[in-house]
């Protein structure tokens, strides 16, 4: 009886290392042989369509920043929306001359809910989505 309560004991104690040690060696390989290897280059029209909605309210100092830092993300089909939520700067001038594949949609705050999310519907019918 003693022998199997001592070796119950050193499984309950040595088992949680093992596991561990185990999963740390996995983790370790898929790293190094799946990770590492060469990864493949997504031609046009591979991949999934992004669009990147930026909302602003008076953003005019920042605008052209995240615009262009949005614009500069390394993927084929990529367009950005800016959601110009009734600024009184000239945050949508700006946003329109930070790049080219902007759209600005001008609301108020007595736009309707739905005209509201205009940015997001063009975004997602543009790509298939539903609305």
């Amino acid at each position: 009886m003693r022998t199997l309560a001592d070796s119950l004991l050193v499984f309950i104690a040595v088992y949680p290392i093992v596991s561990a040690a185990v999963w740390i060696a996995g983790g370790v390989l898929f790293a190094f042989l799946r990770e590492r290897g060469p990864q493949p280059e997504l031609q046009p029209g591979e991949g999934p369509p992004v669009s990147v909605l930026i909302p602003a309210y008076n953003e005019a100092v920042d605008i052209g920043n995240a615009v262009r830092a949005a614009l500069r993300l390394d993927y084929h089909d990529l367009e950005v929306l800016v959601l110009d939520d009734g600024s009184t700067d000239d945050t949508a001038e700006r946003a329109r001359k930070a790049g080219s594949v902007i759209h600005v949609s001008a609301c108020s705050a007595t736009t309707s809910t739905r005209e509201r999310r205009s940015g997001s519907i063009r975004a997602r019918a543009r790509h298939g989505g539903n609305t």
